[in-house]
């Protein structure tokens, strides 16, 4: 069953008086895997303090702290000499514990902070060279290798099936869990393989819920993942179906990390039902109570939703003042470190600046000039399910520039990528506009071929 994070932190807190370090760094995890991310902070802090194990106080100092563990990591290897967990000596037990919890608390938040410590714990259990310790420092080490690019794809995968092995080996669920889990991450974030990535989801969430206890983390980031993969192969009516019973669960459990998470679901699903106002109570509702010491991955998350949702209702200078402002203090984040998230930034933009440009003719030029940027970021990527991105916008200028031919071409080619990438809603969208574009007996034709195109069936 799924454990009420930040309700059992309380009980943790009051008996940890008397039972010491662990009790405290278990109520700190539970803080801070539930969203409530300055409470879980102090907790840990005083737990690290007295571990003698340093928290960096910024993303760049995590950064540092991070690429020099990335270093020794390259240099030692994943080897390592099996020892029971009865033959780990307690403080080094502590210390590995204590850094898988800002590991987890954090690396779906903070990510390069998440990253530096999902490294160390790693490092730490395998100098102990306790088998689950590692297993589960694995899975992190997947993917923040695989989040940092398709480039490395390959090392991701690798490391993948060395989970998949030693979950098996020590024939333990959660372990299980996580390599699915991580699996399908390396097929959504290294290939765009979406519908492949959500036969793993499926599996993964499975695993977690019938056979493993106090994951409600690992359920909500499987249900987060999941929901990208459902919307970018075009399976609204399933994401729609699934998201009610979802953030319910998580309010009852007060669990603000799992629907902050959801904030771009909720959006996409109100969008799809042309219920704008409804669109808009998720963020809102959720960032009023999240932390605002920092920009964490959720204020991100929330900033898509909202410029999604001005777009849809045409404020289009609105949406984008928004994302131009939050720009900076984005990249100043080092969120986008993560590929993944630096082409939906990038793509965000140049659709926010192309609305914009239509919107404001007297800043046409400067906003064409930046979409176009964000054309040649994305391209620059290069990666096949990003590539027709790119297309979009430059079809987006060519028509605002009056080149008729230019935008029509580039569509084709959006259209065209987005099909073979299983992104079926985005192909629809291409295709429609096309057809706008081309006009008369044509244009007609492949407008009226989208009656023809359902939601994909299930079988994944």
């Amino acid at each position: 069953t799924l454990d009420r994070s930040s309700a059992a932190s309380d009980v943790y807190k009051r008996q940890a008086p008397n039972r010491g370090l662990e009790l405290r760094r278990l109520a700190g995890e539970r803080l801070l895997s539930s969203g409530h991310i300055d409470e879980g902070l102090e907790v840990l802090r005083a737990v690290l303090d007295e571990l003698g194990v340093w928290l960096p106080s910024s993303p760049q100092k995590a950064l540092a702290s991070y690429l020099v563990r990335r270093a020794e990591l390259r240099l030692r290897g994943t080897a390592f000499v099996e020892r029971p967990t009865t033959a780990v000596a307690e403080r080094e037990r502590l210390r590995i514990d204590a850094c898988w919890a800002l590991t987890v608390g954090l690396n779906g938040v903070d990510m390069i902070r998440g990253a530096d410590f999902g490294a160390r714990s790693l490092l730490l259990a395998l100098r102990a060279g306790d088998p689950y310790r590692i297993g589960r420092a694995l899975a992190f080490e997947t993917t923040s290798i695989a989040f940092v690019g398709g480039k490395n794809r390959a090392r991701a995968e690798r490391l993948a099936a060395d989970l998949t092995a030693l979950a098996e080996r020590l024939d333990d669920a959660h372990l299980r869990g996580f390599a699915l889990l991580v699996t399908g991450m390396c097929d959504a974030f290294t290939r765009g393989l979406w519908t492949r990535a959500l036969s793993f989801y499926a599996r993964a969430e499975k695993m977690f819920r019938e056979e493993c206890r106090g994951v409600s983390w690992e359920v909500a980031t499987t249900d987060m993942v999941t929901s990208w993969s459902l919307f970018y192969t075009g399976r609204i009516q399933e994401l729609a179906a699934r998201l009610p019973a979802t953030l319910k669960a998580a309010e009852q459990r007060r669990d603000l990390y799992a629907q902050a998470n959801l904030t771009t679901s909720h959006a996409w699903v109100k969008l799809a039902a042309d219920d704008i106002g409804a669109a808009r109570e998720q963020p809102a509702l959720v960032m009023a109570r999240w932390s605002h010491k920092a920009f964490h991955l959720q204020h991100y998350v929330a900033l898509l939703a909202e410029t999604y949702i001005d777009r849809y209702a045409g404020l289009a200078e609105a949406a984008w003042n928004r994302i131009e402002h939050a720009f900076s203090e984005l990249e100043s984040s080092l969120l986008l470190r993560v590929q993944a998230n630096r082409i939906v930034a990038h793509y965000e933009r140049g659709f926010c600046a192309l609305a914009a440009a239509e919107a404001m003719p007297r800043k046409r030029s400067k906003l064409l000039a930046i979409a176009e940027k964000d054309a040649r970021v994305i391209a620059a990527e290069r990666m096949a399910w990003a590539d027709p991105f790119a297309e979009l916008i430059r079809a987006g200028i060519s028509a605002q520039r009056g080149d008729k031919a230019g935008a029509t071409l580039a569509l084709a080619r959006a259209e065209s990528g987005f099909s073979m990438a299983d992104m079926h809603l985005y192909a629809a969208s291409a295709r429609r506009r096309r057809g706008e574009l081309v006009g008369g007996g044509n244009g007609t034709l492949l407008v009226l071929s989208l009656i023809h195109i359902s939601e994909p069936t299930r079988p994944y």
